[in-house]
């Protein structure tokens, strides 16, 4: 019983661990994807209407 719990208790850790990591390389991603649109609008906003259309959306 000790040993199955052993395992229980390992493989939630495990599952925990899995979690996280997947959460912070979603997180990773999606910020450099979330920067990398940020980066295009501004330069395609300024090249296209001007600073002052991105100071009042923002």
């Amino acid at each position: 019983m000790k040993n199955l719990w052993n395992k229980i208790r390992y493989s939630e850790w495990f599952t925990i661990a899995l979690q996280v990591l997947l959460v912070v390389i979603t997180f990773i991603v999606l910020s450099a994807i979330g920067t990398l649109i940020s980066v295009w609008f501004v330069h395609f906003m300024k090249d296209t209407f001007g600073i002052n259309v991105y100071w009042t959306l923002h």
